[in-house]
């Protein structure tokens, strides 16, 4: 067997129908369950605006080292770009932010420095680097932006 094809398959934590569903319950299906029923809240108060900010990842494209996770976050990109058709009646803008890595406890010194060698602006990204960006999104400044994945990451993934 063509050993990518076998690390893919049969290495431990690779996909299965466990691991598939796992993360798939989190990073699509409770992503799309959420934005329904804040435009069924929305309708109901009689809501003029909204925004709705998912957080994806800039793998979600292709990440063979987390296939189903960057499958998942793809997915899920796709329901925000449907959903920013369907809600904009409504007022609601849809979008996606795309973070690089982000330093929040779980890098070591040694991948920092590796992942912020292989970044535009060498460095790794930072929580307030996304929460601006999201502040921003859900900002009024942010009105007729709709439907966008947007990438955080200091130029990581252009």
């Amino acid at each position: 067997m063509n050993k990518t094809v076998e690390a893919w398959t049969s290495a431990p934590g690779r996909i299965t129908a466990q691991s598939f569903d796992r993360v798939f319950a989190v990073n699509t299906r409770a992503v799309a369950l959420m934005m329904a029923e804040f435009v069924r809240l929305h309708i109901r108060r009689g809501g003029t605006w909204g925004r709705i900010i998912n957080i994806s990842t800039d793998g979600a494209y292709c990440f063979p080292s987390e296939i189903s996770y960057g499958a998942g976050k793809l997915a899920m990109e796709g329901y925000t770009r449907s959903a920013a058709q369907e809600f904009g009646q409504f007022g609601i803008t849809v979008n996606a932010i795309s973070p690089g890595a982000i330093q929040t406890g779980w890098l070591t010194p040694e991948m920092e420095e590796g992942i912020a060698s292989s970044y535009q602006m060498r460095r790794v990204g930072q929580p307030e680097d996304i929460a601006d960006a999201v502040v921003f999104l859900a900002s009024e400044q942010a009105r007729w932006i709709t439907g966008q994945r947007i990438y955080v990451g200091g130029g990581h993934a252009m």
